[in-house]
């Protein structure tokens, strides 16, 4: 008996013939012969059973709620970090004073005394608010910001200049500086007179060369001017002496006369200071800081006589120390 080995290069040429040739023991017969194409493409049997996919139990973990923490509400506090004037303030006149803070709307109140006709302005906020007021007190204005319970929370003091008043000429400007703090009825009678325009276009009515130049009476031609405001009590005793450059207030015989005139040192005046109750004299109110050399000018024109609201020929009209060309005040305006 021959015994055969097959090499290894052998097995793979034999498979290949058994699957091109009928390798299955039976010869040709078909049954038992298996193609190409059922190699290639196995099919499985449609009765062949499907596995399930077994079930995975799942764990539900209950939602645990999250407490949410409330943040703290800080209340705003009503407080006030400044108190300011929006313009200079001027004596006199009108002003505004503004505020400034926090929670202002839970209630906030100004005192100012020496501010009249104090009054809030509209259009305020919770961190501003303005007020309005006439100013009647001079040097420094003493302001107070308060609570709903009148607690003062700021105070403070705001600077009020002495007041000025500009006298345009027809010899050229001058600027008086008044002392309301020190008489304050005649500061307040010349400004309301200021004011009123009742100074533009009267004249220098009384000039005496060496003393003094009056005027505040008189219109061009000299047609007398009424007063518009009632007499004032006389200031004389208050420490103002009547030197050069001075600004009084003239009057008659009268102690407590005074209204719309007024005249101008033209030199140290002392027998015109007060002396006593008896003996009052004339009270100083202010001064010239600017133009005294137009006050010299005043002071020098010529003068004479002449006849009061145009008469020319009635003795009891004639007016002496009259200037024969007229100085006139153009304007006269609160400058400060």
């Amino acid at each position: 008996m021959t015994t055969r080995h097959l090499s290894r290069l052998a097995i793979p040429s034999l498979l290949s013939a058994c699957l091109l040739s009928a390798c299955g023991g039976g010869g040709s017969d078909p049954a038992t012969q298996v193609t190409v194409s059922q190699v290639q493409n196995p099919v499985a049997p449609a009765s062949a059973p499907v596995d399930p996919v077994p079930l995975v139990p799942v764990t539900v973990v209950p939602v645990v709620p999250v407490p949410v923490v409330p943040v703290p509400v800080v209340p705003v506090v009503l407080s006030v970090s400044a108190i300011s004037s929006a313009a200079p303030l001027s004596y006199g006149q009108w002003g505004v004073i503004n505020i400034t803070g926090t929670a202002l709307s839970q209630g906030i109140s100004l005192s100012a005394p020496g501010c009249s006709g104090l009054t809030e302005i509209s259009g305020g906020t919770d961190t501003a608010r303005s007020y309005r007021c006439g100013v009647t007190l001079a040097t420094a204005l003493p302001v107070t910001a308060l609570n709903s319970a009148s607690t003062p929370l700021l105070a403070t003091a705001l600077p009020v200049p002495d007041p000025q008043v500009t006298l345009l000429t027809s010899l050229g400007t001058v600027v008086l500086e008044l002392y309301p703090a020190k008489a304050p009825l005649s500061v307040n009678n010349f400004l309301k007179y200021t004011h009123d325009g009742f100074y533009t276009g009267l004249i220098f009515h009384r000039v005496i060369a060496g003393f003094m130049s009056q005027g505040g009476g008189f219109a061009s031609g000299l047609v007398q001017k009424t007063p518009t405001y009632a007499a004032i009590a006389l200031e004389s005793n208050v420490g103002l002496p009547n030197l050069r450059g001075t600004l009084a207030m003239a009057r008659s015989d009268a102690f407590d006369s005074a209204t719309s005139q007024f005249f101008i040192n033209a030199v140290d005046n002392a027998f015109l200071n007060y002396v006593s109750p008896a003996k009052p004299q004339y009270a100083v109110f202010g001064k010239v800081v600017t133009g005294l050399a137009v006050v010299d000018a005043i002071n020098a024109v010529p003068t004479g006589t002449r006849y009061l609201n145009g008469q020319t020929t009635i003795p009891a009209y004639a007016m002496t120390d009259v200037p024969l060309t007229e100085v006139q005040i153009i304007t006269a305006t609160q400058t400060r």
